[in-house]
């Protein structure tokens, strides 16, 4: 693989990860976790929650997205206790998304 393909290879994949973060709120983590472990990238033994974590605070630190943590007593019965996260994209994120596309 050459350094051009690489290059595209990881704009792709950080396109698909902001793209799955929009779409999908919570569930981003089994999904972006299966797409990195078919890239060859990560070990399918990989916790997908611990793994994407640091990704996510970081992009949250760029200013890429924004969390939000909701715990009622219904999600703390299903949860374990465990709050509900969510996040979005901010503009700054969905242009990021935009450039990586084209």
């Amino acid at each position: 693989m050459n350094f051009v393909t690489a290059g595209r290879e990881l704009t792709q994949l950080w396109c698909g990860i902001l793209g799955v973060i929009t779409q999908d709120g919570e569930g981003y983590g089994l999904s972006i976790h299966d797409g990195l472990v078919g890239r060859g990238i990560i070990p399918k033994s990989t916790d997908p929650q611990s793994y994407l974590y640091d990704v996510l605070r970081d992009l949250e630190a760029r200013g890429w997205l924004v969390s939000r943590e909701v715990l009622s007593p219904e999600i703390a019965a299903l949860r374990g206790g465990r709050p509900r996260i969510y996040y979005t994209l901010t503009d700054t994120g969905r242009l990021a998304r935009q450039v990586l596309a084209s």
